[in-house]
């Protein structure tokens, strides 16, 4: 299940949500000051490409 950041647009305040679907709606509230005014939170993956790989060995060129 994947893991969504909120952020309050009252306090701030940074929680974690699991969600089962992107595509659900959510109704979440902050914990802290249990405001609904709430935003979904872009972050980075965790998703790192490690070894030779295809971007150094060229895979997608065309070879002569």
């Amino acid at each position: 299940m994947p893991i969504y950041i909120f952020e309050c647009n009252k306090c701030k305040n940074n929680f974690e949500v699991y969600q089962k679907n992107i595509k659900d709606s959510f109704n979440y509230t902050c914990p802290k000051c249990k405001n609904s005014d709430v935003k979904k939170v872009m972050t980075p993956t965790s998703f790192i490409l490690k070894g030779s790989g295809w971007a150094r060995d060229n895979y997608t060129s065309k070879k002569s």
